[in-house]
């Protein structure tokens, strides 16, 4: 299931980010890195965790993610930081719940959406994971992604 909204915001107080050039294949292994820092640091998340992916090129994901956080914390590790806004404003937001073998589908469907409406992309995609839910249907986990994407005004 898609829909498709805009004039949306994305509104980020404090979060904690790594950005880098990495295999798609790394992506569990930062996330439990992320994990641990906040657990390290007495710390919580509070929010739902965010990729974005800037560039793509062979293999390599130049890819930042994002996990909301109550409160600051020094890092140092390299490619980490803390982010005190991740703010987008005036977004078109794809809401998807399904399988995950066609979550690629939604940035077509965004493309063409973005397209019939003559709108102007200003962001990269940044794509909430609320999580998922069993599909007795299917017999299978959906995931459930909002895909915020700035337009310009």
């Amino acid at each position: 299931m898609l829909t498709i909204k805009e004039k949306q915001e994305l509104n980020v107080q404090k979060a904690l980010s790594f950005r880098g050039i990495i295999e798609e294949s790394e992506l569990e292994s930062i996330k439990r890195d992320m994990d641990s820092v906040i657990i390290n640091n007495n710390i919580s998340a509070r929010g739902e965790f965010i990729t974005v992916t800037y560039g793509i090129e062979g293999e390599k994901l130049d890819m930042e993610l994002i996990i909301p956080i109550d409160s600051d914390v020094d890092v140092t590790a390299e490619g980490y930081r803390i982010r005190d806004d991740v703010r987008i404003e005036n977004a078109v937001v794809a809401s998807y719940q399904g399988s995950p073998d066609t979550f690629t589908d939604v940035f077509m469907e965004l493309n063409r959406y973005i397209t019939d409406n003559n709108l102007e992309p200003a962001t990269a995609g940044y794509n909430v994971f609320r999580g998922s839910v069993y599909n007795e249907i299917e017999g299978c986990m959906d995931i459930c992604v909002d895909v915020y994407l700035g337009v310009a005004n």
